[in-house]
């Protein structure tokens, strides 16, 4: 009985014996995988997966030659002759086996290997009449066909019939059989939304007229029988191979395109085309993030994203006719490298970048039609340089100051003592004693100039003991209530549990004299608010760079803060800022910030100074933290929660919440200061509160990278955007979805760590 394929009656016979010889073919089979082989009765056979000859080979093919039609027809002729060829020889080396010389009986061995080899089912048509003459005519169905199922099981369709290889090679087996040239041609395609797969065989000079009369004597399917393709074996015409070298051709020059722009993409500077009228027609991404630029998908152009002004390296503004680029296009020469800054509105930051430019010129005419410009970043570089030379300039100052200050003790010594002894001897004497007590006022005030400068020097004597920081602010701030001006507002951001600070008090009183009442005075006569913070955390190597000290490391300092919404100061103010002596007051009070950095390099800190003209300024100072003991967790204190977030708002909330239900707090500002912080404080973090989005180093990374420090810490996920956070749900202990009140904090923190309620 036959199960492998479908045939006539009077054809039965003669195929149930090729599907015994076929199915005791293939069931002489052996797998070894350690040799790398299959075989079956003694051949080697070879597993291909059905989509890479199908649907995926087609769009292989349309990836590279870009042009449907043309994709089409390579991979139809490529795939057609291949079948059409593995055909013609299984046919032969079946024939040998079996030792047939009939052609039904040579044929026969085909449709049953097309099965059990997983290709298609065969089922032939009663108005078959194959003969091994013109006359050969073959009608079946191939109703399990791999290639249109491959099209299927990937949800796609094709204008086209499909199964070009079960084509080439049922014709090339019976071209075999028959002594014949035969060509095969499917009609109907499940692929393209008919029924079956249908196909018609025949000699290559009938198989137009063999099409023609199924559609005369099959009406119904009038409509269907489009998009057949008829394929001949290795003949193809000369305008196909021409077209086909064209497009190899273009191929060609379009990889060299792609390769060209990713190299472009590669490289370390900026690089910008423009055309004539000077619009920017393309530019990496390192010249788009240099100048501000960004792709609008509306107008297909390249715009900039924010007005910018541009300086030279002296401070003079360059304009549009001083860019390299403008120069090009006017004269048709190559520019010589340019240094320019760029600054964006409202911010004090300058991006400095070398500029070059070149013309570009058509080759017929040598007329110019553009530019282009290469830019290296040289930010960093230059922000080295000028820090280098601010620490130099700093270093060379507090030499000078600490030598004057000695020298000028000595002469204090002999003044003041000279003064007091002249007192001792000439008793009440209304004429001496008071030109004496000026004289000893006026020493008094140079030996505090004096101790300014050799606090500059970083020279001064200290007297180091805990101090408690808010309390001293607070403190101060009473003291100069009579100088600060009623229309300023004082407010305070201070983390609560913040322990002392080991310090010397009267100096942190004097730089605390110092921050307020300038902060008060960049005011004027207006009203406006200055905001007192202090806060301990982690400060990284980057956040120290740019600020002033003397090789402080990263790690956990107390930051206090002082910001105000005044006046602010321009660039070239703020870069003497720490000069002694400078002021932008009519009348100034000795060393000021000067003396302010020297206490602050005495203390082994950092200072930095961000402002801008009608923005406002802050004041940072970092002051090193007191290295506490590692203790277990008590009742009062329920453990250590390292909170990880860019907003400060969110993370002032988590401080002020965890800290007043007994838990210690350290925050970071993003991933990669949240990894760093843990990493120095994993012996007491018991839990860390991680937000998703964050610059640097997202949630998920910082996740991963905590992870490997300490595999067992929970950590609880809180993020504003829910399908983001549910993506990534089981990676952590817990998600917290913003926005929260204090009731969720605690109750997401209490279940992280597995406590009971905290009872209030």
């Amino acid at each position: 009985m036959l199960k492998t394929v479908r045939v006539p009656e009077p054809l039965a016979p003669l195929f149930e014996q090729a599907q015994s010889y076929v199915s005791a073919y293939f069931a002489d089979r052996s797998f070894e995988p350690e040799r790398a082989r299959i075989e079956i009765a003694g051949q080697r056979y070879v597993l291909v997966r059905a989509g890479a000859l199908s649907v995926e080979f087609h769009e292989l093919m349309q990836r590279l030659y870009g042009s449907v039609d043309e994709s089409h027809a390579v991979a139809h002729g490529l795939l057609f002759d291949l079948a059409h060829a593995m055909g013609m020889a299984d046919a032969g080396t079946f024939a040998g086996r079996m030792e047939v010389t009939d052609p039904i009986a040579r044929m026969s061995a085909g449709p049953v290997h097309f099965a059990y080899a997983g290709w298609a089912f065969v089922d032939i048509s009663a108005e078959s009449k194959p003969s091994p003459n013109d006359d050969f005519y073959l009608l079946y169905d191939h109703p399990y066909s791999f290639e249109s199922d491959s099209w299927l099981a990937a949800g796609k369709s094709s204008p086209h019939a499909v199964c070009v290889m079960n084509s080439g090679y049922s014709s090339g087996w019976c071209e075999h059989a028959f002594g014949v040239p035969l060509v095969a041609a499917e009609i109907l395609c499940r692929a393209k939304g008919d029924d079956t797969c249908r196909f018609i065989m025949a000699s290559p000079s009938r198989i137009e007229e063999r099409i023609r009369a199924y559609v005369s004597d099959h009406p119904e399917h009038a409509g269907r029988v489009a998009g057949y393709e008829v394929e001949s074996f290795l003949t193809k015409r000369t305008d196909a191979q021409l077209l086909r070298s064209n497009l190899e051709l273009q191929r060609r020059e379009q990889l060299g395109r792609e390769l060209n722009a990713r190299l472009v993409e590669a490289l370390p500077g900026g690089v910008v085309e423009v055309g004539r009228d000077g619009a920017i027609r393309s530019a990496n991404a390192e010249a788009m993030r240099i100048l501000g630029l960004s792709y609008d998908v509306l107008t297909q152009r390249v715009i900039s994203d924010f007005e910018s002004e541009t300086i030279f390296e002296d401070g003079r503004p360059a304009t549009v006719e001083d860019y390299p680029v403008a120069k090009a296009l006017a004269t048709g020469e190559a520019q010589a490298a340019v240094t320019l800054g760029v600054r964006r509105p409202g911010k004090p930051e300058v991006s400095w970048a070398v500029y070059r430019a070149v013309a570009m010129r058509d080759p017929a005419t040598q007329e110019v039609t553009g530019a282009v410009v290469t830019l290296l970043d040289i930010t960093d570089r230059k922000r080295f340089e000028d820090k280098l030379r601010q620490t130099q300039k700093l270093e060379s100052l507090g030499v000078l100051a600490g030598g004057i200050a000695h020298d000028f003790n000595n002469l204090l010594v002999t003044i003041l003592g000279n003064a007091t002894f002249a007192k001792s001897i000439c008793g009440d004497d209304p004429r001496l004693t008071p030109l004496l007590e000026e004289i000893e006022i006026g020493a008094q005030r140079a030996a505090e100039l004096t101790r300014q400068m050799l606090d500059y020097s970083g020279e001064g004597k200290m007297k180091v003991s805990p101090l408690d920081l808010p309390g001293a602010v607070r403190e101060m701030a009473r003291l100069l209530a009579a100088l600060i001006p009623k229309q300023v507002e004082l407010h305070y951001q201070f983390q609560e549990g913040l322990p002392p600070v080991d310090v010397d008090a009267t100096q942190i009183r004097q730089v605390l004299m110092n921050l307020i009442t300038n902060a008060a005075e960049s005011l004027g006569e207006r009203a406006g608010r200055v905001v007192i913070g202090i806060e301990q955390r982690f400060v990284t190597e980057s956040e120290l760079f740019g600020c002033q000290h003397d090789g402080c490391k990263p790690g956990n300092f107390v930051v206090l803060s002082v910001k105000d919404d005044g006046d602010g100061m321009s660039e070239q103010t703020r870069g003497k800022v720490f000069d002694p002596f400078f002021t932008t007051k009519f009348q100034g009070r000795g060393l000021g910030m000067a003396a302010v950095l020297g206490i602050v390099r005495g203390h082994h800190g950092a200072i930095r100074i961000d402002s801008a003209l009608g923005v406002g300024t802050e004041v940072r100072l970092f002051l090193p933290a007191r290295e506490a003991a590692v203790t277990p967790p008590t009742s009062s204190v329920r453990g250590t929660v390292l909170v990880v977030d860019d907003d400060v708002g969110v993370l002032g909330v988590a401080r002020r919440v965890l800290s007043a239900h007994g838990y210690r707090v350290l925050t970071a500002g993003n991933g990669v200061e949240g990894v760093a912080c843990f990493e120095r404080n994993r012996a007491e973090v018991r839990l860390v509160l991680m937000d998703m989005t964050m610059p640097q180093m997202n949630g998920v990374d910082a996740l991963h990278r905590i992870r490997q420090l300490d595999p067992a810490v929970p950590v609880l996920l809180s993020s504003g955007y829910g399908a983001s956070a549910a993506v990534h749900s089981s990676q952590f202990t817990g998600i917290l979805v913003k926005p929260y009140g204090f009731a969720e904090l605690l109750a997401a923190v209490q279940r992280s760590l597995g406590e009971a309620p905290f009872e209030r």
